[in-house]
């Protein structure tokens, strides 16, 4: 597989990895255990949400038409991303011990995790 074909490959991975979590985000909101994100609809987001920092990486190594500088900015924003909702995960899960205290921790870092997907979704369908 050419050059061409790895970044095709990766932008499919990234663009349906990317749909799939905002999907899942929102049965998350509309299930009945509301922002309940220790369920498997949580663990599937967060799973998604790390393919697409993985394959932003890739992007960003195998080229595109944005200057380089922005491709790694771009990088550092999924991997941030990636890592609230990995860490809200973790949250969701200890407090499923009955611990209350972390849930404004954990819905703080799952929505910023959501947030940073749809501004995403939005700079890039922007015209030009």
């Amino acid at each position: 597989m050419g050059d061409d074909g790895l970044r095709v490959t990766l932008l499919v991975v990234h663009i349906a990895a990317g749909s799939l979590a905002l999907i899942c985000a929102a049965v998350v909101m509309a299930t009945r255990a509301r922002q309940d994100w220790g369920t498997r609809w949580g663990r599937a987001y967060v799973g998604l949400v790390v393919a697409v920092a993985v394959s932003a990486v890739g992007l960003a190594a195998a080229g595109s038409t944005l200057p380089v500088v922005v491709r790694w900015v771009l990088v550092v924003v999924a991997t941030v991303t990636a890592a609230a909702a990995v860490r809200g995960h973790q949250l969701a899960r200890r407090r499923g011990a009955g611990s209350g205290s972390t849930r404004p921790g954990q819905l703080r870092l799952m929505w910023g995790s959501v947030t940073s997907l749809v501004s995403a979704v939005a700079l890039v369908s922007a015209p030009v």
